[in-house]
């Protein structure tokens, strides 16, 4: 998560406010239903629906 942090404060000196907040939606949504754990082989959207 650090990296990113870092890369978000570099864009917002070159992005304007609505263009960064698209790349930061865009980022979340990645993270939270495309990026694949290595260890179960599940995104996270999928572990918490599965502990419901």
């Amino acid at each position: 998560m650090a990296h990113f942090v870092q890369i978000i404060s570099h864009l917002k000196c070159k992005l304007p406010p609505a263009q960064l907040e698209n790349v930061i939606w865009e980022y979340v949504q990645f993270y939270n239903y495309e990026r694949i754990n290595m260890k179960n082989g599940l995104t996270p959207f999928e572990i918490r629906s599965k502990a419901k």
